[in-house]
């Protein structure tokens, strides 16, 4: 992502997500009721969080849900860094990432010519075909088409007010209108 993608994107880019969990992995991870007692120990006090010593491991995270952390993902730090804004589509929404449409139709593809049984070299050989196969009018039939689900969504949302992020402030920083 960084060594990769970053540099080779234009300034103020706006770089869409979904939330798979190699795009999700936290700055800071926040203890679960499966983190030790040791590890809550650590984190509460390195968050300025009071807590007694003879707490027991559900006191300690009582003391841990008194206060809200925000998620900070790694990759949106990165991407903020190199002045790019990172939008995370919502969990569950493939229907809303073009990718997952070209995705189903590689697999489709290959599982309508693969005679193999199991992953072997001409398997391999047909994935790498069938993948140089996607062009730019596959990228611009997916985009077009999850417009279309967009723009049937937003008919839901009449009355809710237009978000607009204006990615080309001249000093830099995210400017958002809201319209009324």
């Amino acid at each position: 992502f960084s060594q990769s993608l970053l540099p080779k994107l234009k300034k103020n880019s706006v770089i869409v997500m979904d939330n798979a969990s190699y795009h999700s992995r936290l700055m800071t991870k926040v203890p679960t009721t499966n983190s030790t007692k040791d590890d809550l120990k650590t984190f509460l006090l390195q968050n300025e969080m009071y807590f007694d010593d003879s707490y027991t491991k559900k006191q300690l995270l009582e003391v841990l849900h008194t206060k809200n952390f925000k998620k900070e993902y790694v990759v949106d730090h990165l991407a903020k860094q190199e002045g790019h804004v990172v939008l995370r589509l919502p969990p569950y929404y493939c229907v809303l990432n073009p990718i997952e449409l070209l995705w189903a139709q590689l697999k489709r593809n290959v599982a309508s010519k693969n005679r193999c049984p199991r992953l072997d070299e001409s398997v391999i050989k047909l994935i790498e075909s069938e993948f140089l196969k996607i062009g730019r009018q596959n990228w611009t039939d997916c985009i077009e088409h999850v417009k279309k689900i967009e723009n049937q969504y937003s008919q839901y949302f009449i009355n809710v007010n237009k978000l607009v992020i204006n990615v080309d402030s001249s000093d830099g920083e995210l400017e958002s209108d809201i319209d009324m």
